[in-house]
């Protein structure tokens, strides 16, 4: 080899070097595209990475090949050129699925960062060795180009996935009550900002975490970090998820769910104007459906009267105390949710949750509605010094039959009842509350599940005709004994029920009296189980719907009897 022939020599094992090291730099980050963003979002990106390894390959054999002609020239041999990849990454992973792995996108955005650096990197290098030897440096500008799209993937990825959070964050407002004249969610991510469908990819991983109150509390944390134009945003658009997320203050969920109603009541009412009355040979039809709307139309009809009542006065006006506002704090009219106040959970002194049980359906909320507002008025007679919310929960499949003697409802509801309660905490920014779950028939396992679960989940526990809690003493419930209270009727068939097998064998209804069993665990009533080493109050003789007028000490009132 002659001197002459030796930089060109030299510079040619450097680039293929160069380009063995880098030549699969794009296949990472194009199979966790492929794997990650499914849709043609994903395809397009696949292909466009396709496209550029092949100008990735071309632009170091083009270099190799340039300087090696010169070395040949000057009378030297530069061996075989660079091997390069063939094999390529494969066909799109994502094939006709739509969606979005977020791990997968997340190990692609950190491949096109690691290996867009890289690229650029190597662009720059092989730029600089060719123009040491009076080659074009073209193919490495190629490179660097392809370095600085890759790391723009990055870029875009994030942008992707930040829109897929945010659809996920609002998945709730999606399916559920959707009338005619209603824009599609992806209409209505549309209109948001780039910026906002971050703040909303945002609640998606603080959604993630588990129930409880750090879910709460960052859930708290994000809505007062928000600008109050993208909360009115967000509540325009998404009012089902916004109206249904623990941690936000009350008036905030109300203002949510008072549009959820008026959608409600639209989308229903729609419905009906269209429902045929009778068939072509004149028999009625559509006879359950009509039902069912109609009962519907007229719970929402109840709620927003119940609004009116408490928020307006005599001439429409709002009233100017919004603490003894009502609230409607939860709403899905086709899953029997209602969550509605009165009072102002996030100001009052007491607060008193109120979570019925078997036969509950849709149709019992005016009723439960009138025992919530009861609760209030007998306390504000009692103690006028101290202001009280009165909250009726339903979210949680209440049993109608048979499976009030299964736990499975219960285990439903009681993840929500404590998420429900660790939101109204968060909401209060660290402002004390005397609170007092109050749970009724079923209702009470509810709260003993919520209990178990999340330690002091009330100040007091209140169960009211109950099957048991699941528990066989009171330490198990994690609040003080001294402040668990229980109380039934000898007639309550929910209360004198015994617990499998007892209910089928003859004489087991006396037996498991004797022994003070309920259906899920100890009879709360009972001296020596729930209410130890407190005494439980002996219920009064008098009709199954009767409830003990006992005194709770967060209040010091009766509970009202339902009417």
């Amino acid at each position: 080899m002659t001197d002459q022939a030796e930089p060109y020599v030299r510079a040619a094992d450097e680039i293929r070097r160069l380009a063995e090291t880098h030549d699969t730099d794009l296949d990472a980050f194009a199979r966790r595209v492929g794997y990650g963003l499914r849709g043609p979002a994903g395809h397009r990106i696949f292909d466009e990475t396709r496209g550029h390894r092949n100008g990735l390959h071309q632009a170091f054999q083009r270099a190799w090949e340039d300087v090696a002609a010169l070395a040949r020239r000057h009378g030297g041999s530069t061996g075989a050129g660079p091997y390069l990849a063939t094999a390529g990454f494969g066909g799109y992973a994502g094939g006709s699925l739509r969606g979005v792995d977020e791990d997968a996108v997340r190990q692609a955005m950190r491949e096109a960062k690691n290996h867009g650096a890289a690229l650029c990197d190597a662009g720059r290098r092989l730029a600089g060795i060719l123009s040491r030897v009076g080659v074009n440096p073209s193919p490495g500008h190629q490179v660097q180009e392809l370095g600085d799209w890759l790391l723009g993937q990055d870029r875009e990825l994030r942008h992707r996935l930040d829109q897929a959070l945010a659809a996920e964050a609002v998945m709730g407002d999606a399916f559920a009550g959707l009338g005619s004249g209603v824009p599609t969610l992806a209409e209505r991510l549309g209109r948001l900002s780039d910026a906002q469908h971050g703040e909303l990819a945002r609640l998606h991983q603080i959604n993630g975490l588990p129930l409880g109150r750090e879910r709460a509390q960052k859930t708290a944390a994000w809505w007062r970090t928000l600008s109050e134009a993208d909360r009115r945003r967000f509540t325009e658009l998404f009012p089902r998820t916004i109206g249904g997320l623990d941690g936000l203050p009350s008036l905030s969920r109300h203002l949510a769910n008072e549009r959820v109603l008026k959608t409600d009541q639209r989308r229903l009412q729609a419905r009906l104007d269209t429902l045929p009355w009778t068939d072509a040979s004149g028999d009625p039809v559509n006879v359950l459906e009509r039902d069912r709307i109609e009962k519907q139309l007229a719970v929402l009809t109840v709620i927003q009267s119940e609004i009116r009542k408490m928020n307006f006065d005599a001439k429409g006006d709002p009233k100017k105390n919004e603490d003894t506002w009502a609230y409607l704090l939860g709403l899905d009219i086709d899953h029997r949710k209602v969550i509605f106040s009165y009072g102002n959970p996030d100001t009052a002194d007491n607060i008193t949750t109120f979570v019925p049980g078997f036969g509950t359906t849709i149709t019992s909320t005016q009723d439960n509605l009138k025992r919530a507002a009861d609760t209030r008025t007998f306390a504000l007679a009692a103690d006028r010094s101290h202001s009280t919310a009165s909250i009726y929960w339903l979210d949680y499949p209440t049993p109608l039959a048979f499976d009030v003697l299964t736990p499975g409802n219960a285990d439903d509801g009681g993840p929500r009842l404590g998420a429900f309660q660790r939101g109204l905490e968060a909401a209060r920014l660290g402002r004390e509350a005397h609170t007092t779950l109050l749970g009724h028939s079923y209702g009470s396992l509810a709260c003993g599940r919520a209990a178990v679960r999340f330690p002091k989940i009330a100040d007091e526990l209140v169960f009211v005709g109950s099957p048991g809690v699941a528990v066989d003493r009171a330490e198990q419930l994690r609040v003080s004994p001294q402040h668990i209270w229980a109380s039934a009727t000898d007639n309550d068939p929910v209360t004198g029920a015994p617990p499998f097998p007892w209910i089928l064998i003859p004489g087991g209804r006396k037996y498991a009296e004797e022994q003070g069993l309920g259906v899920f665990g100890s009879d709360p009533t009972q001296r020596a189980s729930v209410g130890a080493p407190s005494t439980p109050r002996p219920a009064p003789r008098g009709p199954v719907d009767s409830v003990v007028s006992t005194r709770t000490p967060s209040t010091g009132i009766p509970i009202p009897p339902p009417s």
